[in-house]
Parts: structure tokens; C-alpha cells; sequence
């Protein structure tokens, strides 16, 4: 089976060594004949176009090398006019319902090839489509490559449950997060944790890993991070991961005089991103829109105790609702309750760690993962009349 994937993931174009994304797109490899990947770039100016990179004998990347994000579309059109011409595909598969999704259905109806559209977020929460002026359309034109897909592909039960009061039929719906090889996070270099911990010595350090966006709730975090500093604990605050909302979320920092409080580390490689999981003692996902949540993953390889907002993902993840803590999203107090919490009782924010640690060691394994991403693939080939 020859799969054509549609991609925006640019860590597949820097062929560095130790990429997890490229490490997995190889293990997809080993299950199929061969893994067309057309990934979404801009053209650099500094660097001559490498039109194909080779993961491995069966897996190649295709950058599409465009002037604009505009002409993502037909610049990638191109590109898998040419893969069609040499090659016979028999699924397409996309990271997005949106310009990735769009493009698939363009090839579904060119070459009659099926699609498994993959979402990773939630792009029907009113929150999301009210942060940026062009999100209320990318939501239509979500909803749009959804209706017109004929498989998806989702990370979590909370996102089928949406898509079937959406009115996607459960046969259509495949479960199948993101492979993680979760032994990577608990390796750390005990000599970096422990310099990490003596840089900010009688403090407690609260770590939260993802982008600056609005929906990652930074806000909230820093507005608990104040309340918690007026209540005399000594704590400090990682923030790890670039976006958008830098700018705003550091001017913020500065009006609530939390200069010395809060340190903003941007993306960090996954190597260094390791020791910091580890030299944290307290681990907060704030979201509000989070599908999944493979962070959290990360976290409970290290044995941190979890703190999570109470949405998708994460209640998905610790269904069990005892390897994790959860906080109400609308509420600053109820956050600032479960920090205080751990605070006060380390032996129970220890215990929470080794739980959450054992549960998604028993649940998500890589292998298993894997497995489930090639039974959505199988399964969207076999005609539908079948299923």
C-alpha cells in the first residue's frame, strides 16, 4: 500500500539526527510500501530548493517551496501531480481539516483516491473561533473538508464524541493519537536537573510546556502564579514554547511584578526539554483547547504531578481521574486551589506523579500507537460498501 500524506510539519525538512517526527514517519514506513509525504514551506532566500528528501528507502518528503502560504494549495497540487504521474496511491491522508484537508479532497476528486483527514485540535470550540479574525472562516472551512472526507482520523474519545453530535458517522471515526516514545522522557542527565533546581534553590518550579497562544490560557496561569505569590509560597514559573502571544504575555508578567517569578525559555529541543520536565516539581497544562495533550505524556514519564484543565484531552488521557488533578478553565480560584493543594502536600503531589507515570505507561505505549495510526490507514482503503 502506497500512502500520500499531506503535512506542515517543517521539522521533516531539517534532517537532523534525532527528530522524533522524522524517527516516527520512518517507523510508518516499515508498514507500508511507501510514504509520499508533500510537506507545506515558504521558499527560503538564503537556500537553494531541495525538492526531495529521502527519510529512508520508502519514506520521502516533498517540499512545496512556496512564494506564500496563499499558493500552499497549488504548489502542493503540483507536487502530487508529479507522484501521481510515477506512482499508484491508494490513500491520502492529511494532518488538518483545513488547507491540508482541503487539498486532499481536491486529489480525492482528481484521482478517486480516499482520504482520512487527521484533527489534532478542536476547530468547533466557540473560544478558538473567537481568538482570531480568520479563524470563524478556517472553522467553515473545517466543517466543510470534514462533511466532504471519507474517513478522520482524531486523538481522543472527547473528539469523536464531537464529531458524532456534529452528525459524522461512528464508521468514519477512527481513534489513533500521535505515536510518542515515551522512554525518551525518562532518561535526564542528573547533573543539568540538579544545576536546574539550584538556580531557583528554596523555590517550588511550576512548568508548563506548549505554544503562546490564546488557548493555551497562559493568562490564567500567570494571574494563579500571582495569587499563590500573595499567599507567601515561593514558587517560580517555566514557561517553555514560542507563539503568537510572547510579547503580550512577558508585558503582562511585568504588570503584575512577576519579573523575578516567571522565566520565558522558548522552544527548546527535545534533549534539554528532558532535564526540565524533570527539575520541575509541578506540572500545569492550562488549556482550554486540547484535543489531546501528548505534553502531558511527556510530564508523566518525569513522575510529575499533573495539573490540567478539565476539557478533551486531558480527561481523556486520565480517564481514571486519579493519576491527575483537574481545574475548572473559567476559573483563576479553582487552579490556584489544586497549585496550593500539591504545594502543601508533597507526599501526595509524589504519589500523583507515580500514578500518573504508571497509567500512561500501561495505556500509551509507542507500539501500540503505531498500530492504531496503520489500522486507520488499512481500514480506509477497504472499500466503504465493506465497513
Amino acid at each position: 500500500m502506497n500512502i500520500l500524506m499531506i503535512s506542515l510539519d517543517k521539522s521533516l525538512l531539517a534532517q537532523q539526527e534525532h527528530s522524533e517526527s522524522i524517527s516516527r514517519h520512518k517507523d510508518y514506513g516499515k508498514y507500508v510500501g511507501n510514504l509520499f509525504i508533500i510537506c507545506f514551506n515558504l521558499k527560503s532566500p538564503l537556500l537553494s530548493p531541495i525538492h526531495q528528501i529521502n527519510l529512508s528507502k520508502n519514506v520521502a518528503v516533498y517540499p512545496t517551496h512556496s512564494s506564500s502560504r496563499l499558493f500552499y494549495i497549488i504548489d502542493g497540487f503540483k507536487v502530487a501531480n508529479k507522484i501521481f504521474t510515477k506512482n499508484s496511491i491508494q490513500l491520502i491522508t492529511t494532518q488538518d481539516p483545513l488547507l491540508t484537508g482541503l487539498l486532499g479532497i481536491f486529489l480525492k476528486w482528481r484521482y478517486k483516491i480516499p482520504t482520512l483527514i487527521g484533527i489534532h485540535g478542536s476547530f468547533f470550540d466557540k473560544r478558538w473561533i473567537r481568538e482570531q479574525w480568520i479563524n470563524p472562516f478556517l472553522y467553515l472551512l473545517g466543517r466543510y473538508v470534514v462533511k466532504k472526507s471519507d474517513f478522520i482520523r482524531v486523538v481522543s474519545r472527547q473528539a469523536k464524541s464531537e464529531l458524532l453530535e456534529y452528525g459524522i458517522h461512528k464508521n468514519k471515526i477512527f481513534i489513533a493519537p500521535v505515536p510518542v516514545k515515551l522512554e525518551t522522557f525518562s532518561k535526564y542527565n542528573n547533573d543539568t536537573v540538579q544545576y536546574l533546581k539550584k538556580c531557583h534553590a528554596g523555590r517550588k518550579i511550576i512548568l508548563q510546556t506548549s505554544t503562546l497562544t490564546k488557548t493555551k490560557n497562559v493568562l490564567m496561569l500567570l494571574n494563579a502564579l500571582h495569587k499563590i505569590k500573595e499567599q507567601a509560597f515561593p514558587v517560580h514559573l517555566w514557561l517553555i514554547g514560542s507563539g503568537p502571544e510572547k510579547k503580550n504575555l512577558i508585558a503582562y508578567t511585568n504588570r503584575l511584578k512577576l519579573n523575578n517569578d516567571v522565566s520565558f525559555l522558548g522552544q527548546l529541543p527535545q534533549m534539554e526539554l528532558v532535564n526540565y520536565y524533570h527539575a520541575a516539581d509541578i506540572f500545569v497544562l492550562a488549556s482550554y483547547n486540547e484535543s489531546f495533550g501528548r505534553v502531558l505524556l511527556e510530564a508523566a514519564m518525569a513522575k510529575k504531578p499533573i495539573i490540567a484543565a478539565q476539557y478533551r484531552g486531558p480527561l481523556d488521557i486520565f480517564s481514571d481521574r486519579k493519576s491527575a488533578l483537574f481545574f475548572n478553565p473559567n476559573s483563576t480560584s479553582s487552579l490556584v486551589e489544586q497549585i496550593v493543594h500539591l504545594l502543601e502536600n508533597p507526599q501526595i503531589a509524589f504519589q500523583l506523579g507515580v500514578e500518573a507515570y504508571n497509567d500512561v505507561n500501561r495505556r500509551f505505549s509507542y507500539e501500540k500507537n503505531i498500530h492504531k495510526i496503520m489500522e486507520s490507514w488499512n481500514l480506509s482503503v477497504v472499500p466503504q460498501h465493506l465497513i
